[in-house]
């Protein structure tokens, strides 16, 4: 679990440039079978995978948190100390393996959508630098995906659309 990131210790000086790096060393880190974690239920997102203090622009990764209400809940934390919960759901396909209707989220992967929960069901404006940090979040996952295909088991995530109906009432947030 380890403790949360102090915004105060995140690199003040952070190198935008050096984004792609990281997004590429840790899909390297990552991609050979015996590095993967025992439990693959979320690979990619996962602890392992997404560790604490990975940079993702200004915002860097607070903790990864179990499956919640059918959706892996990922924390970041701004160089500001501002917090953001991002929920990664299932990407929900039709029949035919084409993207199904329906709300898209601001990212999204071969795997997941990738939401901001803030609490303002779709009518909140998202903040720039939340929404560039969930895209760039999407890149690494995408790195991370293409390394290791066929390790991915979402059976146990839920798309958006099933979620808001298998628990209509709940409070998503965590943070």
């Amino acid at each position: 679990m380890g403790s949360v990131l102090d915004a105060r210790s995140a690199p003040s000086g952070h190198d935008h440039g050096s984004d792609r790096s990281t997004a590429d060393a840790l899909a390297a880190d990552t991609s050979s079978e015996s590095q993967l974690p025992d439990n693959r239920k979320h690979w990619p997102i996962s602890p392992e995978a997404l560790p604490q203090g990975l940079p993702l622009r200004d915002w860097f990764v607070e903790r990864v948190h179990p499956l919640h209400y059918g959706a892996v809940p990922i924390v970041l934390v701004h160089r500001s100390g501002a917090r953001a919960q991002v929920d990664a759901l299932r990407f929900r396909t039709d029949r035919m393996g084409e993207p199904s209707s329906g709300i898209q989220g601001i990212a999204q992967t071969k795997m997941f959508r990738l939401f901001l929960a803030n609490g303002g069901n779709g009518a909140q404006p998202t903040r720039e630098s939340s929404g560039l940090a969930v895209m760039f979040l999407a890149e690494v996952l995408k790195r991370i995906e293409s390394r290791a295909p066929g390790c991915v088991d979402v059976t146990s995530l839920l798309s958006f659309e099933e979620r808001q109906i298998r628990f209509p009432r709940a409070k998503f947030r965590i943070i």
